[in-house]
């Protein structure tokens, strides 16, 4: 029955409806929720044919934040097997390496998916020195990683952030205003 109420107070964004800022409709539109296939898809299904469906919308996500951003490096501290690194690597040429350590990326563009609940405080601090349209997704922000998933929402160079229950996505944007969407995945 909770899901049931979440679900309809999420539905009107759900698609960019009710968004008012043009960048932020279009990144809903053209980046969380594309339908197209992009050019690697089909490659990228042919090198990991066991992926299962879920698994694999999460990395075509994760690809599309990837083209979208055009990271320098890409920081993957989560429960990984390297499925992540392929797909941003497949979608960004510009991603000279990745690394588990959130450190590393100070100071530039970077890509970083965390599970919330293995992110430091010196990574928080990392995090806002990222450069501009840097993105960062944190996984697990439900009840348990809630306190992490506020704290970043609020860091200064937070510019826009997207709750989609189980991932959150955060925009550094500066020069922007902050705002939160809560979408459907």
């Amino acid at each position: 029955m909770e899901s049931l109420i979440r679900k309809i107070n999420r539905y009107r964004q759900s698609r960019g409806y009710g968004v008012q800022s043009p960048s932020d409709y279009e990144f809903i539109r053209n980046v969380i929720k594309e339908r197209m296939p992009y050019y690697a898809y089909a490659a990228m299904k042919k090198r990991f044919p066991k992926l299962k469906k879920k698994r694999r919308k999460l990395c075509e996500l994760y690809f599309r934040l990837a083209n979208y951003c055009q990271p320098e490096m890409a920081v993957i501290k989560c429960g990984d097997d390297g499925i992540y690194a392929e797909y941003l690597k497949a979608a960004s040429r510009r991603i000279a390496g990745t690394t588990a350590d959130i450190c590393e990326a100070e100071g530039t563009r970077a890509m970083i998916i965390a599970d919330s609940n293995e992110l430091t405080e010196k990574a928080v601090e990392t995090i806002s020195t990222l450069k501009e349209k840097s993105v960062v997704v944190i996984e697990n922000i439900g009840k348990t990683g809630s306190k992490t998933w506020n704290t970043l929402q609020q860091l200064p160079c937070a510019g826009t952030s997207y709750d989609m229950k189980s991932i959150g996505i955060i925009v550094m944007q500066q020069k922007m205003y902050q705002k939160h969407y809560t979408i459907n995945l």
